[in-house]
């Protein structure tokens, strides 16, 4: 089966956003994708598409492809999701490679000649290992957490898999990042038998994608049953910053003296997983997506549970709270990115007349988290955005369209991973 990137149909939108026309095709190689052996997914060339201002570069191919995270490095841009991972070319505004196969990449982290990705995959028996060695021997077959470097060319590096608690149950890795040299992962584990027994897990790997340790709640051992079922935490993005990691997700932690509802929760940790600091929302129900640092202050977004409306929050250099923003109309903030001492939130709004939900991207006032500007992206079907990578003062933003149909054989309606060119006023 190949896999191309092909035209698609112009729409005429009103956006303010600069989308650079490109009026000629670039042809990509799309690599196979190999995981400890095994010959995954397919082979042949992309085809990225004539660029009209309003329209994005896509890549996957028939049937859906969605992001959900997205890295640069300067020069490229990498995006990864459910059984898929795609590296594009600003510079050419093309597609240059994409993999496909049967591990969720739901983080990416860049590194020197590497790209770190972060997910879960199927598990099998010792007997028969599901893809990167996935193992559950114990009780019912449930997913792992999966972490793999790639070169940037799409050539596999290596993979792994590991259970990283006895009971063997759900284990998910939901974000990636790089800082001080190393990878990092994020995401929770199944600690026991028991709906309160699912912490939060950090783990570090060195620039070959080799662990080396993980750390969780600090009553807590990772591994063990020590400290069991005190509660439940999560981290759904991480970020770096100057060096550390910042953790974005959700804790509701009774045993540990927080109140029993699942709030909003950042915290910083050094590359070494020492924590400097937790902020978790006393007055605020839901949960962070990602984190970043800009001049200094911690930004963390994400949803309020229940109202369906995004949330901005800042904290200082100490981890106290400055302020806490919850959005006026519906929407979800997957990404915050900083430029020129800027703030923009990333994301799915409901409020444009694009049709359906949409990408956004919102600029907030870092003194009181007030909205600036908001700019949406998409067409007449449903759009979103999981984040955005900075280059030469313009933000590359990524997400899915289900908006534009391609003679790759998707159609309207289908998903592609996206990626729009924005360049603030």
């Amino acid at each position: 089966m190949l896999r191309r990137c092909l035209p698609y149909t112009s729409r005429s939108e009103s956006l303010e956003v600069y989308i650079m026309l490109r009026s000629e095709r670039v042809s990509g190689l799309v690599v196979p994708f190999f995981l400890l052996g095994w010959l995954i997914g397919c082979s042949g060339s992309t085809t990225p598409a004539m660029q009209d201002p309003s329209l994005p570069i896509l890549a996957g191919g028939v049937g859906d492809q969605t992001a959900t995270d997205v890295a640069g490095d300067g020069s490229a841009i990498y995006v990864s999701g459910p059984g898929v991972l795609a590296k594009f070319d600003p510079n050419a505004e093309a597609v240059e490679w994409v993999q496909t196969g049967d591990v969720d990449f739901y983080g990416v982290a860049v590194g020197p000649g590497n790209v770190f990705v972060a997910g879960r995959a199927p598990a099998g028996r010792s007997s028969s290992p599901g893809p990167c060695g996935t193992i559950d021997d114990v009780g019912d077959i449930e997913p792992k957490v999966v972490a793999g470097v790639y070169d940037i060319f799409g050539s596999l590096v290596g993979c792994e898999s590991r259970v990283l608690y006895p009971y063997s149950g759900f284990e998910n890795y939901w974000g990636a990042t790089s800082a001080s040299g190393k990878f990092f992962a994020g995401g929770h584990a199944q600690q026991a038998g028991n709906a309160d027994g699912f912490p939060f897990v950090i783990t570090r790997y060195d620039a070959t994608g080799a662990f080396e340790v993980a750390t969780t709640e600090p009553e807590l051992e990772v591994g063990t049953p020590t400290g069991c079922c005190t509660g439940e935490s999560i981290v759904r993005g991480l970020g770096e910053a100057g060096g550390d990691v910042l953790a974005a997700g959700a804790s509701r932690l009774p045993g540990s003296g927080e109140d029993d509802v699942l709030r909003p929760m950042v915290m910083r940790y050094t590359s070494d997983l020492v924590r400097v600091w937790k902020g978790r929302s006393s007055d605020r129900v839901g949960r962070f997506l990602d984190a970043a640092e800009v001049d200094g202050a911690v930004y963390a977004v994400g949803a309020t549970e229940g109202t369906g409306l995004f949330l901005i929050e800042k904290y200082d250099a100490a981890g106290t709270r400055l302020w806490s923003v919850e959005s006026s109309s519906p929407g979800v903030l997957r990404g915050v990115v900083g430029l020129g001492g800027r703030v923009f939130g990333i994301g799915r709004g409901d409020g444009s007349s694009l049709g359906g939900s949409d990408a956004m991207v919102v600029e907030f006032d870092p003194d009181n988290g007030s909205t600036l500007s908001t700019t949406y992206l998409g067409g007449a079907e449903d759009d979103a955005a999981v984040g955005a990578v900075v280059i030469a003062n313009e933000l590359w933003v990524a997400g899915t369209t289900r908006s534009y149909a391609t003679d790759d054989g998707n159609a309207v309606g289908e998903a592609d991973i996206a990626i729009w060119r924005v360049t603030p006023n």
